[in-house]
């Protein structure tokens, strides 16, 4: 468990914390909860998905992979959120 009030910072340390790196040379499949734009913690906030894949990158993972189940509301909820995946490895 890590308490902090920046989110870039815990979900650094919450990775480091497990003390193994699970994801090296590995596909790696992120679920954020996209369904509705509302309010973390009614969605996976920006900083939190953006910085999870940053650190996953960072340990080496092949390739990452955002999944989300339905494409309607999920669309409309990225474009709420403004959000606009971008990563390239």
């Amino acid at each position: 468990m890590v308490k902090t009030e920046d989110r870039r910072s815990g979900v650094r340390a919450s990775l480091s914390a497990l003390g193994i790196n699970p994801v090296k040379g590995k596909n790696v499949l992120i679920k954020p909860n996209f369904n509705t734009a509302d309010p973390t913690p009614g969605s996976t906030h920006n900083d939190t998905l953006t910085t999870l894949a940053e650190v996953l990158w960072e340990m080496g993972a092949k390739s990452i992979t955002l999944g989300e189940r339905s494409l309607r509301p999920t669309a409309r909820s990225w474009s709420r959120k403004a959000f606009s995946p971008s990563w390239k490895n």
